[in-house]
């Protein structure tokens, strides 16, 4: 049977079908520190979550040597959040950094150690920890063969499916501070160095690689000094795999860039979607800030700018931003607490319905204050987001001890079919479906898995007919 005349007759038939969606609400639920926590730790400098697990660096804590850092992971036992673990590296000395960044796939987590001195004073290291039988074991340690001294290797770290890609923003690979990414892939049951990653168009101070992101085999690299639409006014770049090798398919600059945005500075990839902070753009106030949704279609163009709808001056919205499976987190540290104290910090959530991206709330903290820095860290998934406030002056632990927030995404879950969003199950719901999936657009992606096939058609429609709660 022809599934393309076959699927819009089975959809129309459900169409008499109508329930109401609640409300879009991301809400805390879960505000944590760490068991062992210390003035000046800094937990919460780094986040990464995967489904029900999270992992956050403690930047400063001396876990092995004095401020060599440390990572902790939580895990979500379906009534809440609790540390089940805390992570230190072998060997670690002063000041390495593990924990500067984090990333968690399934059963593995990389831990970035820009500090860590084993090819020269502040090369860096990443360090790759497995789950095995219940526990999150060290299993490799990543220093790629051309790493030298002040490269500032893993400062950024991203894993999807295989894949791990790092960072090295001050590498000299081009010029001075030019930047590079490195990429490892899992083969023979070990992460074997692939390759190493410049733009085409790389130059001195470019910064490429200060941020970087992974999503099946596409990776998505930042150069926050690039100078196309003015100096430091910052760029992407999207590399894919073609089975064999790596190659530059794209480069991606802001349609209003302007000099000192640093576009790029921050950013993630989810799928045909991939979100990029602009923290000190101008438009609404003096380095209020801005993120930029690209989806990709024939090509990548820019489909969103995201905004604060309150814009002060030095929000720094854009400080760091996540993306996942429709939904997006944009931090903004430089909020003010209710007092007028600077630096208490922000985060604004959105989800993407009927082809737009609209905010579904705006976050802080339960216990905001300035100079707690809340959003300085974002990540996402599906069902939670976790932010980061590392200057966070906990009770128990003193000043800047820092600390964590996991925020339920509870809204889409409560009716997914409701495509267009207006509270209603109906045919216009089943014009969206078809719509995107006819488009290849993710949001027909009813399994999550990055395909669309027969498997999102049954699903879809095994929700439309179950109705909104």
């Amino acid at each position: 049977m022809n599934t393309r005349l076959y699927l819009p007759a089975a959809l129309i038939a459900l169409s008499g079908s109508v329930a109401h969606a609640q409300p879009c609400s991301p809400s805390q639920v879960s505000m944590m520190v760490a068991d062992d926590g210390e003035a000046f730790d800094g937990y919460g400098w780094a986040v990464a979550i995967d489904s029900t697990t999270a992992v956050v660096g403690s930047l400063h804590d001396s876990a092995g040597a004095s401020d060599s850092g440390s990572v902790y992971v939580l895990t979500f036992n379906g009534s809440g959040w609790n540390e089940t673990q805390k992570l230190a590296a072998i060997g670690l000395g002063t000041s390495d950094g593990f924990g500067d960044s984090v990333a968690i796939h399934n059963n593995t987590i990389v831990i970035g150690t820009p500090g860590d001195d084993d090819a020269g004073s502040g090369a860096g290291a990443a360090y790759v920890f497995t789950k095995i039988k219940g526990t999150w074991t060290q299993t490799a340690k990543l220093v790629p063969p051309m790493l030298a001294a002040g490269d500032n290797f893993a400062s950024a770290v991203d894993i999807d499916n295989g894949i791990i890609v790092l960072s090295a923003s001050l590498t000299d690979s081009m010029g001075s501070n030019s930047g590079a990414a490195y990429v490892y892939r899992f083969i023979d049951g070990a992460w074997t160095f692939d390759t190493q990653l410049v733009s085409d168009d790389i130059a001195e101070f470019d910064h490429f690689g200060i941020d970087v992101a992974v999503s099946g085999n596409r990776v998505l690299v930042g150069a926050d000094g690039d100078d196309d639409n003015g100096s430091t006014s910052g760029s992407a770049y999207i590399f894919e795999f073609d089975g064999s090798a790596w190659s530059q398919t794209a480069k991606l600059t802001a349609s209003d860039g302007a000099t000192d945005d640093q576009f790029g500075e921050r950013l993630d990839i989810s799928g045909n979607a991939l979100i990029i902070g602009a923290r000190y753009d101008d438009d609404s106030a003096n380095r209020s800030g801005s993120a930029y949704i690209f989806e990709h279609s024939a090509g990548w163009s820019q489909h969103t700018k995201l905004n604060a709808f309150d814009p002060t001056n030095s929000k720094f919205f854009g400080q760091d931003v996540a993306i996942h499976n429709g939904r997006a987190i944009v931090g903004a540290w430089g909020e003010r607490d209710a007092s007028g104290l600077f630096n208490a910090g922000a985060a604004y959530a959105y989800s993407r319905s009927a082809g737009d991206w609209t905010l579904d709330n705006k976050l802080t903290a339960s216990d905001q204050e300035g100079g707690d820095f809340y959003g300085y860290s974002v990540a996402v998934s599906d069902d939670f987001a976790i932010i980061g406030a590392d200057g966070n002056d906990d009770f128990w632990w003193g000043p800047d001890a820092g600390s964590a927030y996991l925020i339920e995404l509870n809204c889409a879950a409560q009716c997914p079919a409701d495509l267009t969003g207006d509270g209603t199950l109906d045919f216009f719901d089943i014009s969206a479906f078809l719509t995107a999936f006819g488009d290849g657009d993710l949001l027909a992606d009813f399994t999550t898995d990055g395909v669309l096939d027969f498997f999102d058609i049954s699903a879809f429609l095994t929700l439309f007919s179950n109705g909104c709660p």
